[in-house]
């Protein structure tokens, strides 16, 4: 008879059903607790229809109370409170592994790790300052350092994260590399073909940290060459509409974000994502599972699904002639040749790259 396996204890900020990081805790959840493991969960933000996703599962409940703002006192007492639940849980449950997506000291196995210096490295590139948040930085500073000694896993989504904790003296045998999957059964092709659509799309909010910038740049140039084409921009909040005015390109529109982004590929002909940082980026893999080529930086980690030129380019952001560079891929992708085999061909290559790397829930199943 198998030997039951311990409970894990999730420690969170938030959980919910959208936004990358929550939507891999929670997947990790409700695969975990299907399987019957008994899971503990302080997070001091539940978002509506969580709880009741998990009801009728093993999940046991363990209430914080934070204040959203400001974020730094908002950790310290998460993290204060959830010290008293898990001492009170290793009491009875000697076995217990503690999990989080966030750097917080109390976990044993942080996933999806993202150094601070590579967000402060990619913000001077941006001629920003290191932080307009400097009590959540000096937080997130503070729990990595310990988490850098005393964690027993660290899960990281990039080889530039992986690098960095080595060289910061953390032993390869605590390091393990996953990557967050795509839905492919949500995103997959649609019609119409993609030869028959109008749109380049992007999606961000920060005007130099996701590239907008540039893709205003390049617009400058691709705009003229192929006037039957609009660019989509989707984002929230006032920096990005207000960049778009100031430009006074044509045929610029910018979108709400909205809960089912494949709406916005299904109208897409190309999918552009020249961050300077990201974390992972699932972008290219939704746009490539619709079947829609894409246009990535380097620095995006999920930039390694994208191996052949069907599949779309990979450009570097340099720091100079970033628009320029962007501008050329993005040409040389849209006269391309279309056709509805190759965006199954994308939709398959994203499947295969699922299939070929370790998941943050495989991972969880095997090591926690």
């Amino acid at each position: 008879m198998e030997t039951p396996r311990p409970p894990l204890c999730f420690v969170l900020t938030s959980l919910a059903r959208t936004g990358g990081v929550e939507r891999d805790a929670l997947k990790a959840i409700l695969r975990l607790a299907g399987k019957g493991r008994t899971i503990h969960i302080t997070a001091g933000f539940v978002r509506p229809g969580v709880r009741e996703a998990l009801a009728d599962l093993p999940v046991v409940w363990h209430p914080i109370r934070a204040p959203v703002r400001p974020p730094a006192l908002s950790q310290l007492l998460i993290w204060l409170q959830a010290r008293r639940v898990v001492a009170r849980l290793r009491r009875r449950h000697p076995g217990l592994r503690v999990v989080g997506f966030e750097p917080n000291p109390l976990l044993d196995c942080w996933i999806g790790a993202t150094p601070q210096a590579l967000w402060r490295q990619a913000k001077r590139r941006a001629g920003l300052p290191p932080s307009l948040k400097p009590g959540i930085s000096l937080w997130n500073g503070w729990a990595e350092r310990r988490l850098s000694t005393r964690a027993e896993h660290i899960v990281v989504y990039s080889r530039q994260a992986r690098a960095w904790f080595v060289r910061h003296g953390v032993a390869e045998p605590r390091l393990s590399d996953v990557i967050i999957p795509c839905d492919t059964d949500r995103f997959h092709p649609t019609n119409p073909p993609i030869a028959d659509r109008c749109e380049l799309l992007i999606i961000g909010a920060h005007p130099r940290l996701k590239g907008i910038d540039i893709m205003l740049d390049a617009w400058r140039e691709i705009a003229p060459r192929f006037p039957e084409l609009r660019l989509r921009i989707v984002c929230k909040g006032w920096k990005v509409p207000a960049l778009v005015r100031k430009a006074g390109l044509p045929r610029v529109e910018t979108a709400p974000v909205i809960a089912e982004p494949e709406a916005y590929y299904a109208r897409a002909r190309l999918v552009v994502m020249p961050s300077l940082f990201e974390s992972w980026g699932n972008v290219p893999l939704e746009a490539l599972a619709c079947g829609v080529p894409v246009v990535v930086s380097r620095q995006v980690p999920s930039s390694m699904v994208v191996t052949a030129p069907w599949q779309g380019a990979v450009i570097e952001r340099a720091g100079g002639g970033d628009g320029a560079r962007l501008a050329e891929a993005v040409a040389e992708q849209l006269l391309r040749t279309e056709s509805e085999e190759l965006m199954a061909r994308r939709h398959r290559s994203v499947v295969e790259f699922v299939a070929a790397h370790e998941t943050t829930l495989s991972w969880l199943e095997r090591h926690a």
